[in-house]
Parts: structure tokens; sequence; C-alpha cells
């Protein structure tokens, strides 16, 4: 991150209320900085390109976030599953990142 991000970036959390000195001292320490690298790369690998991600059944949703559209995924690839195999169930993975809460800087 240059100084001119960095800049704005406290400028941002000035403005949504945090308490910058806090926020500034979490930035330096980097606390979060090798989980989010493993994140990208997970992603990366996977062919994720933007947020949000959603795979079913490790493939990844394409078709739309809204509900009906995730529900209607879900659907088309367990069809045939559940009269082929009685019991059969959809694992779902939901790619998310942890959010911060903005206690963490207040």
């Amino acid at each position: 991150m240059d100084t001119v991000q960095r800049r704005l970036l406290g400028q941002a959390a000035s403005v949504a209320g945090f308490d910058t000195q806090k926020f500034e001292t979490c930035l330096d320490s980097k606390a979060g900085a090798a989980r989010v690298d493993a994140d990208i790369a997970f992603g990366k690998e996977a062919g994720v390109s933007g947020t949000p991600s959603i795979f079913i059944n490790g493939k990844q949703q394409t078709s739309g976030y809204k509900p009906d559209q995730i529900r209607a995924a879900i659907r088309e690839l367990t069809e045939g599953a559940q009269t082929a195999v009685t019991g059969a169930s959809c694992k779902i993975e939901l790619s998310r990142r942890k959010k911060t809460k903005r206690s963490d800087f207040v």
C-alpha cells in the first residue's frame, strides 16, 4: 500500500468513526496478513475473480447471487442425484472472508 492509499484509508476510517490510532496500529501490525494472503491464493487457485463467490458441490456459481438463483442452481445439481440415491444431500460451500467488526477499531 502506498502512502496515498494509506492516507485515504486512514481518512475513511476516521469518517466512519473508527479510533484512528487503533486503526493505524492494526494496519501496522499486519496481524491478519498471512490469513489474507492464504485466502487470496486459494481464491486464485479456485478461479475466483471477485466477491461474493459461491461454490456449490465444488463448482463456482456463476448464474447469480440472489437467493432464488442459488436455490435454482442447487435444484439443478441435485435433481438426478435425489432419484438415484435415497437420502442424497447437497454439500454447499460458501467462500467468505472473516468480517471485521467496527468495534474492532473503536
